[in-house]
């Protein structure tokens, strides 16, 4: 999943090789993952459904420096007296640990 999820897309010879396991066990466990809802099957491996599919930990870690470049920049957009409503996604989560702990302000979030 989490190959996947940062490369959008399976090919299940390739990834075969780069796991050093049998086509078969791939197929297999792509064949699983698709039951589950957690992938799509195409003919030759598996692309990823929906806008995640794996969970908050997973996701924390991918993609890291744009979240945290993402929330630098709008950090400096919270201003005094503000209230702001957050998600609770990955990149929410950078942008959280960087409010300074005197801003006075009202957080809203999930």
């Amino acid at each position: 999943l989490q190959i996947l999820e940062k490369e959008k897309k399976i090919v299940a010879s390739k990834l075969s090789e780069r796991l050093k396991v049998s086509e078969d066990t791939i197929r297999r466990d792509l064949n699983e993952l698709a039951n589950q809802g957690l992938i799509r099957r195409v003919h030759s491996g598996a692309i990823r459904v929906g806008p995640a599919i794996t969970d908050f930990n997973v996701r924390q870690d991918l993609n890291i420096n744009e979240k945290v470049k993402l929330a630098k920049k709008a950090v400096h957009l919270i201003k005094e007296n503000s209230v702001i409503l957050i998600d609770g996604g990955t990149t929410n989560y950078e942008l959280v640990k960087l409010i300074p702990k005197d801003l006075k302000c009202t957080v809203v979030s999930n």
